[in-house]
């Protein structure tokens, strides 16, 4: 076992904890916003449990300080014992209540909302925005947008009650005169009382000076309700019930209106303030969908820097001559025959845009557009990097032998011979290849590009240098990605304040790319197509032709992707049949925007005498080679499925993988096209050579070499025309890329 393999398998279990540690920190962020929510937190009220908080001064909430999370955490778990008698030394601090607690059958559960989710343009706002509502008054006080603001200004907590050692009652106004029901949240309105006033009798006998006395008291409970401002989604509708009419009900007033017995009268009159349980049930059916919300909108913010990955003008991702020499070691990675490099694709072409979406801050509505890359002159970096994602085909064979091979059959697809591979096809977890990185300075993907057949914000095209990490060849379940890391928003607001930027963001683009598809061209001289739609064998008309140079171009229009040049070099591209020789390419290609699009390919044939072989094009969507799971058994990967860009299986688990062409008994590839004579002016695409069908090749070879175009152009050259071809037959072949590719059937 291979030091490569062991690093590559060792890897990818720690980018697997690496993710995980990334959403637990992610975690530990959100639970900051979700205390936030709790009024305790952000008005500094002490609310230990019950066996601490015994000794402390009463005014800071004394034994039921904790009653509020304690009362929301038995109306989600409904433990009823926990509630009563649990939770530490002293008990839940339930107990510690004068109210009695309700059976789990009757207690209301928590609400959640449907409040709408918020977005700041830093995330230091999902907290408070006190640093943009930065002055003392009332007004910016209630402007403030974050949701420690909102639950610091809005409700009591059992520790800022009035009469409370650290008062701080909502709207920021003095305790003093809380008996008179101060004004919240502006002067002109007041705390009204609910339409819920209760009456409490208590009755209590005690032995004094050798009698029993008593004294009956009469002890008034009155609802304070207030409309608590929302400063971000000021129309949203609280699930409280109909008679407190919109208002919250923040705290119980308290006051003994009838007293007999040997007590005091200047009790009569007094004013005390508590929070019973149905305050704090409607202060958490308030607060909790706006925490729901606001930790929805920073796991959006975390992961809002989006880019979007298309396949650039060609259709291709990526090409390679599958025929250069390479081998298969012992762990299942592709090798090549000059120095054991892994062989794969060097390069990756494709377009890139800043998907992003401009922020709408809410409360204000003002934008904040995200764009990326380091403006001129800065000193934050901006760079972009391209990552292949994949699995492995242990299978796979330098002559393709490992692959699922289908025959022809009578309606062109045959029976398919399954790999006889012993090792297991697919691997069990998946690797990275890693490009070098691209400096990204700030128009570069933000802009239109100006390529030919791209509209507007359809991306830039970019090249990624895979040589030092190459995709290989056998690679399945194949995903590119583009990474940005660097700098994401706007130096300045619209009114000139800075910093609405983050110095180290992350943006990611995904695209599911076809997995490696292999297109063959092959001499098929020893027969020529007639006009009636039949093949003969050659003769002197159409006679035996070694095909001296030949070049392989992709897209509409077409562009050079690939050349042999038999003149230049000894030998030929593909031989005289039946030992034809043919050119094998592999290519990575996208998805299709359409159902009906495929990828155009056109193979150049050149002969040193005439008449010429014409030039054909192979059309194609791309091979499928993937799992619908990161992890399947073994008999999802002994059902293999092709075609599952067609018909998609049903099945829980499935392994698609398309098969491979054999025809005249020569294993070539998922698409295959005959390089042939035609009588002049025949456009019409030939039936199938197996249809005949055609003798066997006694030996084919692959054609390794020639120049990869793909990677050594800086920007890809028109494909040069075919020597001999006509006006109209080199019209007939760019009309019919054009109709294939730009989707039409």
């Amino acid at each position: 076992m291979s030091d490569h393999y062991l690093n590559r398998r060792v890897s990818a279990k720690e980018r697997k904890w690496r993710w995980a540690t990334a959403f637990k920190s992610l975690g530990h962020v959100l639970h900051l916003v979700q205390d936030a929510a709790q009024p305790q937190h952000s008005r500094n009220d002490a609310h230990a449990p019950p066996n601490i908080a015994l000794h402390v001064d009463p005014g800071l909430g004394g034994t039921v300080g904790g009653a509020a999370e304690a009362y929301t955490e038995y109306r989600v778990t409904l433990d009823y014992r926990q509630a009563t008698g649990g939770g530490g030394f002293a008990g839940n601090p339930l107990r510690h209540l004068d109210e009695t607690i309700p059976k789990p059958e009757v207690v209301p559960r928590p609400v959640l909302g449907d409040y709408p989710i918020p977005m700041f343009s830093t995330p230091v706002k999902f907290l408070t925005t006190r640093h943009v509502e930065s002055g003392d008054s009332v007004e910016d006080l209630l402007a403030r947008r974050g949701m420690a603001d909102f639950s610091n200004r809005g409700f009591f907590t059992a520790g800022t009650l009035p009469g409370s050692r650290e008062c701080i009652p909502p709207g920021a106004y003095p305790c003093n005169d809380y008996q008179q029901d101060p004004t919240y949240p502006l002067p002109d309105e007041s705390l009204p009382d609910s339409t819920f006033d209760s009456v409490l009798v208590s009755s209590e006998l005690k032995f004094f000076g050798g009698f029993w006395t008593g004294y009956f008291a009469e002890i008034e409970l009155v609802e304070l309700t207030a409309e608590v401002p929302d400063s971000v989604s000021p129309g949203y509708i609280d699930d409280l019930p109909q008679h407190y009419n919109g208002k919250v009900p923040l705290l119980t007033r308290s006051a003994i209106v009838r007293l007999e017995g040997l007590v005091s009268d200047s009790l009569l009159g007094s004013y005390s303030y508590m929070l019973s349980l149905n305050n704090l049930r409607y202060k958490a059916d308030v607060l909790l969908p706006r925490a729901v919300a606001y930790s929805a909108g920073l796991i959006d913010y975390f992961f809002r820097g989006r880019l979007e990955v298309q396949p650039p003008a060609t259709g291709v991702f990526a090409a390679l001559n599958q025929s250069d020499g390479h081998w298969m070691d012992p762990d299942g990675y592709p090798r090549r025959n000059d120095n054991d490099e892994i062989f794969g694709f060097n390069q990756v072409r494709l377009r890139v845009r800043n998907a992003t979406e401009t922020i709408v801050e809410s409360g204000t509505n003002e934008e904040f557009p995200q764009y990326i890359g380091a403006p001129e002159g800065s000193d934050l970096n901006g760079d972009l990097v391209a990552v292949a994602r994949y699995h492995r085909d242990r299978c796979y064979q330098p002559d393709l032998s490992g692959e699922r091979i289908q025959d022809y059959g009578a309606s062109g697809t045959g029976p398919i011979s399954e790999p006889a591979c012993t090792e297991g096809q697919r691997t069990d977890y998946q690797e990275i290849s890693v490009s070098a990185t691209i400096a990204l300075s700030a128009p570069d993907v933000d802009s239109p590009s100006e390529l030919d057949g791209l509209e507007p914000g359809a991306g830039v095209e970019m090249v990624f240098d895979f040589s030092a990490d190459p995709i290989p060849v056998n690679a399945s379940d194949l995903f590119i990605q583009v990474v940005y890391r660097g700098r994401m928003g706007v130096d300045l607001d619209s009114e000139g304040r800075p910093g609405n930027y983050e110095r180290d963001a992350i943006a990611v683009g995904t695209h599911d790319a076809r997995e490696p598809t292999f297109l063959t061209f092959w001499n098929n001289t020893d027969y020529y197509h007639t006009s009636s739609g039949t093949w003969l064998p050659w003769n002197v008309a159409y006679p035996l032709r070694t095909t001296t140079s030949f070049w392989v171009c992709a897209g509409a229009p077409s562009r050079l992707v690939w050349t042999y040049l038999g003149t230049l070099k000894p030998g030929v591209a593909m031989g005289i049949p039946p030992e034809p020789g043919f050119v094998r390419m592999g290519f990575i290609v996208g998805q299709r925007e359409l159902p009906t699009q495929r990828w155009a390919f056109r193979g150049t044939p050149s002969s040193a005498d005439s008449p010429q072989p014409r030039a054909q094009s192979i059309f194609s969507r791309g091979a499928i080679k993937q799992a619908n799971l990161e992890q399947i058994d073994m008999d999802a990967l002994n059902d293999p499925r092709g075609n599952c860009d067609s018909v998609q299986p049903v099945a829980d688990e499935y392994w698609c993988q398309d098969p491979i062409q054999r025809r005249r008994e020569a294993i070539l590839g998922h698409h295959v096209q005959p390089i042939f004579q035609a009588p002049a002016g025949q456009f019409d695409s030939p039936p199938d050579v197996d249809s005949v069908p055609l003798p066997p090749f006694a030996l084919a070879n692959p054609r390794p070499g020639g120049t990869l175009r793909y990677e050594t152009d800086s920007e890809l050259t028109t494909c040069p025309t075919q020597r001999g071809a006509t006006a109209d037959e080199i019209a007939e072949i760019e009309s019919r890329e054009k109709l294939t590719f730009g989707s039409s059937p």
